[in-house]
Protein backbone atom coordinates (compact mmCIF):
# COMPACT_ATOMS: atom_id res chain seq x y z
CA UNK A 1 0.00 0.00 0.00
CA UNK A 2 1.72 3.29 -0.86
CA UNK A 3 1.11 5.99 1.24
CA UNK A 4 -0.72 8.77 -0.85
CA UNK A 5 -2.83 11.11 1.41
CA UNK A 6 -6.44 11.05 1.73
CA UNK A 7 -8.42 13.83 2.84
CA UNK A 8 -10.02 14.77 6.70
CA UNK A 9 -13.62 14.71 4.39
CA UNK A 10 -12.82 11.19 3.36
CA UNK A 11 -12.20 10.26 6.93
CA UNK A 12 -15.19 11.34 8.51
CA UNK A 13 -17.34 9.68 5.64
CA UNK A 14 -15.81 6.32 7.01
CA UNK A 15 -15.48 6.90 10.29
CA UNK A 16 -19.16 8.13 11.15
CA UNK A 17 -20.57 10.03 14.78
CA UNK A 18 -22.69 8.13 17.28
CA UNK A 19 -26.95 8.75 16.92
CA UNK A 20 -29.03 8.01 20.32
CA UNK A 21 -31.04 4.71 20.10
CA UNK A 22 -34.67 5.32 17.87
CA UNK A 23 -32.66 8.20 15.85
CA UNK A 24 -33.83 6.09 12.70
CA UNK A 25 -37.58 5.77 12.42
CA UNK A 26 -39.35 3.09 10.60
CA UNK A 27 -37.73 -0.68 11.01
CA UNK A 28 -40.49 -1.84 8.62
CA UNK A 29 -39.76 0.75 5.88
CA UNK A 30 -37.67 -0.38 2.97
CA UNK A 31 -34.18 0.66 3.29
CA UNK A 32 -34.54 3.46 0.82
CA UNK A 33 -37.80 4.66 2.71
CA UNK A 34 -35.73 4.89 6.17
CA UNK A 35 -32.75 6.78 4.33
CA UNK A 36 -34.99 9.31 2.41
CA UNK A 37 -36.92 9.72 5.55
CA UNK A 38 -33.73 11.69 7.03
CA UNK A 39 -33.90 15.11 6.42
CA UNK A 40 -30.09 16.10 4.92
CA UNK A 41 -29.55 18.75 7.63
CA UNK A 42 -26.24 18.78 9.64
CA UNK A 43 -26.42 19.66 13.29
CA UNK A 44 -24.97 22.92 14.00
CA UNK A 45 -21.05 23.05 15.31
CA UNK A 46 -20.50 19.25 13.70
CA UNK A 47 -17.49 18.40 11.80
CA UNK A 48 -19.29 15.67 10.41
CA UNK A 49 -21.51 16.89 6.80
CA UNK A 50 -23.75 13.87 7.65
CA UNK A 51 -27.01 13.68 9.62
CA UNK A 52 -26.26 12.09 12.69
CA UNK A 53 -29.58 9.59 11.69
CA UNK A 54 -28.25 8.98 8.41
CA UNK A 55 -24.76 7.24 10.30
CA UNK A 56 -26.56 5.50 12.54
CA UNK A 57 -28.03 3.60 9.52
CA UNK A 58 -24.56 3.55 8.19
CA UNK A 59 -23.34 1.54 11.40
CA UNK A 60 -25.86 -0.57 11.26
CA UNK A 61 -25.64 -1.42 7.65
CA UNK A 62 -21.53 -1.97 8.21
CA UNK A 63 -22.47 -4.36 11.48
CA UNK A 64 -24.22 -6.62 8.73
CA UNK A 65 -23.49 -9.75 6.66
CA UNK A 66 -22.54 -10.05 3.02
CA UNK A 67 -25.94 -9.59 2.54
CA UNK A 68 -26.52 -5.85 3.05
CA UNK A 69 -25.17 -5.76 -0.15
CA UNK A 70 -28.31 -7.29 -2.00
CA UNK A 71 -29.99 -5.19 0.34
CA UNK A 72 -28.29 -1.61 -0.57
CA UNK A 73 -28.45 -2.64 -4.50
CA UNK A 74 -31.83 -2.91 -4.30
CA UNK A 75 -32.47 0.75 -2.92
CA UNK A 76 -29.54 2.69 -4.93
CA UNK A 77 -31.54 3.82 -7.45
CA UNK A 78 -34.34 4.91 -4.97
CA UNK A 79 -32.32 7.06 -2.18
CA UNK A 80 -29.26 9.50 -2.74
CA UNK A 81 -28.95 9.27 1.06
CA UNK A 82 -28.32 5.77 0.78
CA UNK A 83 -25.74 6.20 -2.13
CA UNK A 84 -24.27 9.06 -0.12
CA UNK A 85 -23.65 6.20 2.69
CA UNK A 86 -22.94 2.93 0.69
CA UNK A 87 -19.45 3.54 -0.34
CA UNK A 88 -17.87 2.69 2.59
CA UNK A 89 -20.76 -0.52 3.64
CA UNK A 90 -20.02 -2.57 0.20
CA UNK A 91 -15.97 -1.89 1.04
CA UNK A 92 -16.27 -3.94 3.77
CA UNK A 93 -17.60 -6.68 1.62
CA UNK A 94 -15.61 -7.08 -1.18
CA UNK A 95 -16.99 -9.16 -3.79
CA UNK A 96 -18.09 -8.41 -7.98
CA UNK A 97 -21.21 -7.80 -6.53
CA UNK A 98 -20.11 -4.47 -4.56
CA UNK A 99 -17.58 -3.89 -6.47
CA UNK A 100 -19.80 -3.79 -9.46
CA UNK A 101 -22.15 -1.74 -7.32
CA UNK A 102 -18.78 1.01 -6.12
CA UNK A 103 -18.28 1.14 -9.74
CA UNK A 104 -22.17 2.25 -10.42
CA UNK A 105 -21.79 4.71 -7.95
CA UNK A 106 -18.41 6.14 -8.99
CA UNK A 107 -20.13 7.58 -12.22
CA UNK A 108 -23.01 9.06 -9.80
CA UNK A 109 -23.57 12.91 -10.69
CA UNK A 110 -23.55 13.70 -6.81
CA UNK A 111 -20.26 14.64 -5.81
CA UNK A 112 -20.31 13.12 -2.44
CA UNK A 113 -21.24 9.66 -3.56
CA UNK A 114 -18.78 9.71 -6.50
CA UNK A 115 -15.80 10.50 -3.75
CA UNK A 116 -16.53 8.00 -1.63
CA UNK A 117 -16.48 5.50 -4.09
CA UNK A 118 -13.57 6.30 -5.67
CA UNK A 119 -11.84 5.95 -2.35
CA UNK A 120 -13.83 2.59 -1.60
CA UNK A 121 -12.40 1.41 -4.50
CA UNK A 122 -9.43 1.30 -3.93
CA UNK A 123 -9.85 -0.36 -0.80
CA UNK A 124 -11.76 -2.90 -2.50
CA UNK A 125 -9.37 -3.69 -5.16
CA UNK A 126 -9.58 -5.50 -8.36
CA UNK A 127 -8.38 -5.73 -12.07
CA UNK A 128 -11.32 -4.70 -12.91
CA UNK A 129 -11.95 -1.37 -11.30
CA UNK A 130 -8.59 -0.23 -12.66
CA UNK A 131 -10.22 1.47 -15.99
CA UNK A 132 -13.24 3.04 -13.72
CA UNK A 133 -10.88 4.77 -11.64
CA UNK A 134 -8.64 5.68 -14.57
CA UNK A 135 -11.86 7.87 -16.59
CA UNK A 136 -12.63 9.18 -13.27
CA UNK A 137 -9.53 10.52 -12.81
CA UNK A 138 -9.98 13.27 -16.09
CA UNK A 139 -13.52 13.83 -14.10
CA UNK A 140 -14.49 17.75 -13.86
CA UNK A 141 -14.72 17.13 -10.12
CA UNK A 142 -11.67 17.58 -8.45
CA UNK A 143 -12.33 15.34 -4.91
CA UNK A 144 -13.26 12.45 -7.37
CA UNK A 145 -10.24 12.99 -9.78
CA UNK A 146 -8.01 13.26 -6.26
CA UNK A 147 -9.85 10.09 -4.96
CA UNK A 148 -9.40 7.80 -7.99
CA UNK A 149 -5.62 8.82 -8.37
CA UNK A 150 -5.28 8.08 -4.70
CA UNK A 151 -7.25 4.83 -4.97
CA UNK A 152 -4.83 4.09 -8.32
CA UNK A 153 -1.77 4.04 -6.05
CA UNK A 154 -3.09 1.71 -3.52
CA UNK A 155 -3.89 -1.03 -5.90
CA UNK A 156 -0.47 -0.77 -7.49
CA UNK A 157 -1.44 0.31 -11.09
CA UNK A 158 0.40 3.31 -11.57
CA UNK A 159 1.73 2.14 -14.55
CA UNK A 160 -1.22 1.45 -16.27
CA UNK A 161 -2.41 4.87 -15.33
CA UNK A 162 0.68 7.11 -15.90
CA UNK A 163 -1.29 8.68 -18.49
CA UNK A 164 -3.70 10.16 -16.33
CA UNK A 165 -1.33 10.73 -14.07
CA UNK A 166 0.69 13.38 -16.15
CA UNK A 167 -2.53 14.99 -17.53
CA UNK A 168 -3.60 15.60 -13.89
CA UNK A 169 -0.05 17.42 -13.51
CA UNK A 170 -1.79 20.60 -15.62
CA UNK A 171 -4.68 20.51 -12.99
CA UNK A 172 -6.14 23.60 -11.50
CA UNK A 173 -6.15 22.40 -8.12
CA UNK A 174 -2.59 21.77 -6.19
CA UNK A 175 -4.18 18.83 -3.95
CA UNK A 176 -4.80 17.10 -7.29
CA UNK A 177 -1.09 17.85 -8.81
CA UNK A 178 0.07 16.62 -5.49
CA UNK A 179 -1.99 13.55 -6.06
CA UNK A 180 -1.17 13.19 -9.77
CA UNK A 181 2.85 13.78 -8.74
CA UNK A 182 2.55 10.54 -5.84
CA UNK A 183 1.09 8.23 -8.66
CA UNK A 184 3.48 8.86 -11.21
CA UNK A 185 6.61 8.41 -8.51
CA UNK A 186 5.15 4.56 -8.23
CA UNK A 187 5.75 3.99 -12.11
CA UNK A 188 8.45 1.54 -12.84
CA UNK A 189 8.60 0.71 -16.15
CA UNK A 190 11.49 2.22 -18.68
CA UNK A 191 8.57 3.82 -20.83
CA UNK A 192 6.51 5.15 -18.42
CA UNK A 193 9.68 6.89 -16.17
CA UNK A 194 11.13 8.41 -19.17
CA UNK A 195 7.56 10.37 -20.01
CA UNK A 196 7.02 10.74 -16.45
CA UNK A 197 10.70 12.37 -15.91
CA UNK A 198 9.91 15.06 -18.55
CA UNK A 199 6.15 15.80 -17.23
CA UNK A 200 7.55 16.35 -13.86
CA UNK A 201 10.23 18.60 -15.48
CA UNK A 202 7.75 20.68 -17.67
CA UNK A 203 5.57 21.30 -14.04
CA UNK A 204 9.20 22.54 -12.13
CA UNK A 205 9.38 25.11 -14.92
CA UNK A 206 6.01 26.69 -14.65
CA UNK A 207 4.88 25.54 -10.83
CA UNK A 208 4.39 28.04 -8.17
CA UNK A 209 2.85 26.34 -5.44
CA UNK A 210 5.64 24.99 -2.59
CA UNK A 211 4.33 21.89 -1.33
CA UNK A 212 3.65 20.93 -5.36
CA UNK A 213 7.17 21.83 -6.14
CA UNK A 214 7.98 20.22 -2.93
CA UNK A 215 6.55 16.99 -4.01
CA UNK A 216 8.07 16.91 -7.49
CA UNK A 217 11.59 17.20 -6.46
CA UNK A 218 10.93 14.49 -4.02
CA UNK A 219 9.59 12.56 -7.60
CA UNK A 220 12.19 13.55 -9.50
CA UNK A 221 14.53 11.59 -6.84
CA UNK A 222 12.49 8.38 -6.95
CA UNK A 223 12.14 8.31 -10.33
Amino acid sequence: MSGWTCTPFLLVLVLGIAAPPGAVAGEDASLAERCNAIPWEVELGSSDRCPRALRAVQRELEAAGPEVVAAIAEGLDASLNLRRIAPPILQRHPSDRSRALLVQLLADPDDWTAEAAAFALGEVGGVEVVDPLREAAGSARPMVVHNALGALISLGAADRSEQEARAALRHPDSFVRTTALQLIAEVRGEASIARAHGAVRELLDRETDAEVVRYAKRTMRIL
